[in-house]
């Protein structure tokens, strides 16, 4: 499926830009007044086009299209102060605000909601579907009472409705902020969803910024209700839905990395952004096909301001073949040559080196650091020299790990370790070699951790560091 959103003059979207290959779930990312509310305001008025003519001028460019059918305004000639919707693409249009501004496409939407509206019950159907939040969310049910004054049979008084849970008596208006923006969330989407009973149509999704009154941990389950509302829908309705979603909330962009469904598009002065997991930076471009969550989370994170390191945790993580290089790196970073970075190796002081084995270890770790919603995009891993290795199975594991970490899988040149020795002291390399060629695998663990150490205290200066690897690891050095 070929998809496309082309924007240009409107709003804060100044110059062109095309933003391409869409998911069934979109983020667009950026600080505030990066202009992600233009780019919501320009697919909300695909179907209302004579009220987008405020900021729709003759250079405006605003293109929606799927698989060569396309909705977009136009500017009328003959008429300047009538802006047009042309459309070869049937499009739906709804729109899920914290506040319901205007300017997002007043006419002509099949649904339009508030995040943070009231809750109101008005029969038992909607005290059903009350419950099943609040059991789905670990609350208790109400029971709906009616409470009529029993002190004179003769007042006119028709009853009081009262609901009560186990904790007592609860007003539905007054649930926390945070509990009734969760629950108008999952319902209007829910409601708006499992209604489309067609596949001709395309449904598109605008929700503005609803991490709004929500905790983190909530935050966080926003991906996990998109994708467990879509998993229950036809799947060639799923083909036809599309959301759009605005946040600056780096608490979703993390949890949305596990959907290979849901894709980032991170936006700054109006403009895409090309995102450079090598250097751990971004540039502004005109053309963005997105970035899965796994791919950028950590750079978009830091992009709106959230560093990892103010709350304590390490720079980075860089994943290890052997604990030996860990006491070295380890202890250059406490010695403040290297950044802050937490290692972890694949063997320890007495573990058995069966390459197997150690293969193994390493695939366990790239797992469990992947899953670190701060570090699944920036952590590296370090391995020897893999050249020699006969093995077609073994080569076929460790290549898996590389494709999947690119730039930030880095194999030293050497054949071992101990190699690199020779470029501090080189008697102490050729004992090192010695002695492991001489000894079984139990004891080799012991010995290779004991040079180590006799390296590492030789090590005082980032020059000691850049010239024991030959500058193969100078992008550790602070």
């Amino acid at each position: 499926m070929t998809t496309y959103l082309k924007l240009r003059k409107f709003k804060k979207i100044t110059e062109e830009i095309v933003l391409t290959d869409f998911a069934p779930i979109n983020y667009i990312v950026g600080e505030n007044g990066s202009g992600k509310t233009s780019i919501l305001n320009a697919l909300s008025f695909l179907n209302d086009g004579s009220n987008s003519r405020h900021f729709f001028g003759p250079h405006s460019i605003v293109e929606f299209s799927v698989d060569e059918k396309s909705a977009q305004l136009k500017w009328n000639k003959e008429n300047p102060n009538k802006t047009e919707n042309h459309s070869t693409l049937l499009i739906n249009i709804y729109i899920l605000l914290s506040n319901l501004e205007q300017e997002k496409g007043a006419n002509n939407l099949k649904g339009k909601a508030k995040i943070d509206s009231l809750i109101g019950i008005g029969d038992s159907a909607g005290l059903s579907k009350l419950n099943e939040f609040f059991i789905e969310t670990g609350n208790h049910p109400l029971v709906a009472k009616k409470y009529v004054d029993q002190d004179d049979p003769f007042n006119q008084d028709n009853g009081r409705l009262i609901f009560e849970s186990e904790v007592g008596e609860v007003n539905p208006i007054f649930i926390a902020d945070g509990l009734r923006a969760k629950h108008n969330f999952t319902k209007n989407i829910k409601d708006w969803v499992e209604a489309i009973n067609e596949t001709h149509s395309t449904n598109i999704f605008i929700i503005e910024e609803p991490e709004n009154n929500l905790h983190p941990n909530f935050q966080k389950e926003i991906p996990s209700i998109l994708e467990s509302i879509l998993k229950k829908i036809n799947p060639e309705i799923v083909e036809k839905i599309f959301f759009f979603i605005s946040t600056h909330s780096p608490f979703i962009i993390s949890a949305c990395a596990k959907y290979p469904n849901q894709k980032v598009y991170p936006i700054q002065n109006g403009m895409p952004l090309f995102i450079d997991s090598k250097h751990q930076s971004w540039n502004i471009t005109n053309e963005s096909s997105g970035y899965n969550g796994s791919d950028c989370a950590y750079i978009v994170s830091k992009m709106l301001g959230a560093e990892i390191t103010d709350i304590g945790y390490p720079e980075n993580f860089g994943v290890l073949e052997e604990y030996s290089l860990q006491l070295i790196l380890d202890n250059a970073r406490d010695k403040g040559i290297i950044k802050n970075i937490q290692f972890v190796s694949a063997s320890g002081i007495s573990k058995a080196v069966d390459l197997s084995t150690t293969i193994y270890e390493l695939e366990k770790l790239n797992t469990l650091v992947k899953c670190n919603p701060y570090y699944f995009d920036k952590y590296f891993m370090v391995v020897d020299n893999i050249s020699n290795i006969k093995d077609d199975k073994l080569k076929e594991r460790i290549s898996k790990i590389e494709k999947r970490l690119n730039e930030r899988f880095i194999q030293l040149m050497l054949d071992s370790l101990e190699n690199y020795y020779q470029n501090i002291d080189k008697e102490i390399s050729e004992k090192a070699l010695h002695e492991l060629s001489e000894s079984d695998n139990k004891s080799k663990g012991e010995i290779k951790f004991r040079y180590a150490k006799q390296i590492s205290d030789i090590i005082v200066s980032r020059e000691d560091f850049s010239k024991l690897f030959n500058s193969e690891l100078d992008f550790l050095l602070v």
